[in-house]
């Protein structure tokens, strides 16, 4: 008895002592597996940092209604001594075609331009200021990193026209009206919305009108006849209705949302 009693107790030390390295092996494998995944987060996050402190990245989604086979970016900021602050005569630099998409375009400015802090405006065009192209754009620090998406206008009984206004205006209306007499108010006409520093917007049923006036309740365009598609714009520069986008916004780039 004295020996079977020896036996279990030795044997139930030695289980405890596997139990106890185990126990320690465990504890060991979770704490490094702990510190890899906080020393990965914390690399991933630095590498972040370091990306955007050092690159801008800006996209451009290409619109379905626009033709043309190269997308261009021209970005530039205020000018001083004599400096002309941009990326090149416009219409800029072309864009690259991101990687598995279709019509998603990129344009990255890095820390060494001399210009890198002072860019504030962008344009994305198909290469021509009097075809496709948006208006002046504002950037800011939000953008890095953002997609540029010009909204489509859907309301099937209207049109969305723009106007491009001279500088010194500060409000403008829309006087419409057709050969039978139709006008949609005594002059000047209705309000437009502003949309942007010199742009305009106003919304029209085609069916009922044919011409349509900009003025500022005094100076004034001549006798406009309508466009027949939306989204087009009156450059009050050019006297010509012109491909010159308003409406659009940035939003956050997901390369999942294009494939």
């Amino acid at each position: 008895m004295k020996k079977h009693y020896n036996y279990r107790k030795k044997f139930k030390l030695k289980s405890l002592s596997v139990y106890w390295i185990l126990f320690l092996l465990i504890a060991v494998l979770v704490t490094l597996s702990t510190a890899y995944s906080l020393w990965n987060t914390d690399l991933k996050i630095f590498s972040t940092v370091t990306l955007s402190e050092n690159v801008k990245t800006y996209y451009f989604e290409f619109p379905s209604s626009w033709s043309g086979s190269t997308v261009y970016c021209y970005i530039w900021g205020p000018s001083t001594d004599s400096t002309t602050v941009q990326n090149g005569t416009f219409p800029g630099i072309a864009m690259t075609k991101v990687d598995g998409t279709s019509n998603v375009y990129s344009y990255s400015i890095y820390k060494d331009d001399p210009y890198f802090d002072i860019y504030d405006s962008i344009i994305f065009s198909v290469g021509s200021f009097t075809d496709y192209r948006t208006v002046d754009i504002s950037l800011s620090s939000t953008n890095n990193n953002q997609i540029f998406k010009i909204e489509p206008f859907t309301d099937s009984s209207n049109i969305r026209v723009f106007f491009y206004a001279p500088s010194n205006w500060s409000s403008v209306y829309a006087h419409t009206w057709n050969l039978s007499g139709n006008i949609n108010a005594t002059w000047p006409g209705l309000a437009t919305t502003k949309v942007s520093s010199v742009g305009y917007e106003y919304i029209v049923d085609r069916s009922l009108y044919d011409y349509i006036i900009f003025n500022n309740g005094s100076l004034k365009t001549g006798d406009l006849s309508l466009p027949t598609e939306t989204d087009m714009t009156y450059n009050s520069e050019t006297s010509s209705w012109e491909y010159i986008f308003h409406d659009g916004n940035w939003y956050d780039f997901n390369i999942e949302d294009y494939q």
